[in-house]
């Protein structure tokens, strides 16, 4: 290389590659491959494709720490988009804030997060603050 630094994903396309069957990581004892989860990157990527995001687009996460953050991130990673990260525990006002000052186009969160409905509140107050959201997934 002429010291530019791969992307992420080239790391997971490398080893789902080599070690396609290896477990990537265990989420509650289930094993999940390599292989497994450079799919879901590469399909996740192409629909953030077909919903228009583009390269060097914002994308916000609202998630929690389960193996979905990480396959929304590389698939983001994989089309040049950039991830803005916010902490589920944040307030209505400081995710409007994140959103507004990051100019985030978009916004995802899992499902499980919504079932709390003062977390789907403080998401739906944010949101009227932030005209730059042109979407908002929620994720399964």
């Amino acid at each position: 290389m002429d010291g530019a630094l791969p992307r992420i994903t080239g790391y997971l396309k490398k080893w789902a590659n080599e070690i396609p069957e290896q477990p990537l990581w265990f989420y509650h004892d289930v094993p999940i491959s390599y292989q497994q989860v450079s799919r879901n990157v590469q399909q996740v990527a192409k629909y953030m494709l077909k919903m228009g995001v583009k390269k060097g687009e914002r994308l916000a996460y609202i998630m929690n720490g389960r193996p979905e953050f990480f396959t929304y991130y590389w698939a983001a990673a994989s089309i040049g988009a950039i991830v803005v990260g916010i902490n589920t525990r944040y307030t209505a006002p400081e995710i409007a804030y994140i959103l507004n000052n990051s100019g985030a186009t978009h916004l995802l969160s899992l499902y499980n997060l919504l079932d709390v409905s003062s977390y789907q509140d403080r998401i739906a107050l944010a949101l009227k603050e932030c005209p730059s959201v042109e979407q908002v997934w929620i994720s399964r």
